[in-house]
């Protein structure tokens, strides 16, 4: 004899829970003893503080402000061209000749563009970094200005030697005025710079030796 009261039905669907669900407990995780360094380091499987340098790909050719040396003046220069080595050697050759020499990779500089074990030359994708006295540079760019300023006077005057051949008969060609007859007329010149083959369209190297 079955009892109401008691017996339940295992397929009948239970009553849901009403009120509040029950809390669970929740461990927060704890930080590890790397993160107890600074920002960028972690400690190794063998205790060695490994640091990331790098964060992002930038520049590879950059020069950390902090590794410059006040007075001197940085430069990298080609190390290398496909079956061309003979253009280097020279090129290298001139370069040390105005005064640049080349960086090792030691002190300050030790592992920054390459691993702390290589502490030869620096070269990075075969370019290697060189230095000199920063007063050389300033002399060196006085000479290309000087240069460049003497290339304008050149074309300038063969622009009025071509002007002076051109004029037709009873014109002459000066540094003052055109005269005409006795009378004095004003000379006015202008230049594509479309059509000018010698403007520049670059700003020259430092050092530029063709």
């Amino acid at each position: 004899m079955t009892n109401p009261a008691t017996d339940i039905d295992a397929d009948a669907p239970q009553p849901k829970r009403r009120g509040r669900p029950p809390t669970r407990n929740v461990t927060t995780a704890k930080p590890t003893q790397a993160r107890a360094l600074p920002r960028g380091q972690a400690r190794g499987r063998d205790g060695e503080v490994i640091t990331r340098h790098i964060t992002t790909e930038g520049d590879q050719f950059h020069i950390p402000d902090e590794l410059k040396e006040p007075g001197w003046s940085y430069q990298w220069l080609s190390e290398s061209i496909l079956n061309n080595k003979d253009v280097v050697r020279r090129h290298n050759h001139q370069m040390h000749q105005a005064g640049w020499r080349p960086v090792h990779a030691t002190g300050k500089w030790n592992g920054v563009f390459g691993p702390i074990d290589d502490t030869g030359h620096i070269i990075v994708s075969d370019m290697g970094l060189y230095e000199r006295p920063e007063s050389l540079t300033e002399e060196a760019q006085i000479d290309e200005k000087r240069k460049a300023i003497g290339l304008i006077r050149d074309r300038d005057q063969a622009l009025q030697g071509a002007v002076k051949q051109m004029l037709p008969e009873g014109f002459a060609a000066n540094k003052q005025a055109m005269n005409y007859k006795g009378r004095q007329t004003s000379r006015q010149m202008y230049i594509d710079p479309e059509a000018n083959p010698l403007a520049p369209s670059y700003q020259p190297a430092d050092d530029d030796i063709a």
